[in-house]
């Protein structure tokens, strides 16, 4: 008896066992996140400015003229050494007058953006004889600028933005161009002390002023036999055209304005 319950008791321990191991491990509960870690806050970094934008230009850079072998020579502009005395500084998109070497007597600046003509770059430019500034955007001439160049003979200053005659020609003057501009009154003695001026071109302007030889110094008008022929202009009836003394001014143009130009004894109007 004892023996059976010994035997029974030993199947029941067996029957525990097996079925312990017999059973599949259970999962693992998985793991929690780790909580995230609050990162430190950063105050960031101003940022730089932006500069305020600029109003678009129609102005190319400036472009350099070729090396030099005369050191005086602006960068901008081009010193041939066969001729020393010239600068030309035409078509190089420049903005303002370079400083203009004292040997210079022939100064070429047509074709490019200037605006302003100041008397800084003509202090040493005591040698100057002709002076080609047209087709720029020049408004505004300083009184100054041309008492440096006593010695001026030409100055041509046509298709600018001018306003008025610029002050302070040089006496000496034989040629002044000036078509092509916004000039509409001519001040009373602008070319009085011109007594060499032969051609004065004001021809494409806005003049509405009476200009009188008495007061202009233009008794020296020569409207006789020398008179260059000019398109679209007419003299006036009364205009006596061999009455004329002196003959030194050699062509008068005044074309495409509405001026009526009084010089003493020969008269030009102009349409």
């Amino acid at each position: 008896m004892k023996t059976g319950v010994g035997i029974y008791t030993a199947l029941v321990l067996c029957l525990l066992m097996g079925a312990v191991f017999c059973q599949r491990p259970r999962p693992k509960k998985p793991a929690k996140p780790p909580k995230p870690t609050k990162r430190p806050y950063f105050k960031p970094a101003p940022q730089p400015e932006e500069p305020e934008p600029q109003e678009p230009t129609d102005f190319p850079p400036p472009i350099l003229g070729p090396p030099s072998m005369f050191p005086d020579c602006p960068r901008e502009c081009f010193c041939p050494p066969s001729f020393p005395n010239a600068l030309y500084c035409e078509n190089r998109n420049l903005r303002t007058v370079p400083v203009i070497p004292s040997r210079v007597h022939y100064l070429y600046l047509q074709n490019n953006y200037i605006s302003e003509v100041t008397a800084e770059p003509f202090n040493n430019a005591t040698e100057l004889r002709w002076v080609n500034m047209a087709n720029n955007r020049i408004k505004k001439v300083d009184k100054q600028t041309f008492e440096k160049v006593p010695g001026l003979l030409f100055l041509y200053m046509e298709r600018n933005q001018l306003k008025e005659v610029p002050n302070d020609l040089p006496a000496g003057l034989e040629q002044l161009r000036l078509s092509h501009n916004q000039i509409s009154k001519i001040p009373s003695g602008a070319f009085g002390k011109m007594e060499h001026l032969s051609l004065l071109d004001l021809h494409h302007n806005k003049v509405h002023t009476h200009i009188h030889a008495s007061k202009q110094a233009h008794t020296h008008i020569h409207t006789h036999t020398n008179v260059q022929p000019i398109n679209h202009t007419h003299t006036h009836k009364s205009a006596n055209m061999h009455a004329c003394t002196q003959k030194r001014i050699q062509t008068i143009i005044y074309t495409h304005t509405h001026t009526h130009c009084v010089f003493s004894l020969c008269v030009l109007c102009c349409v």
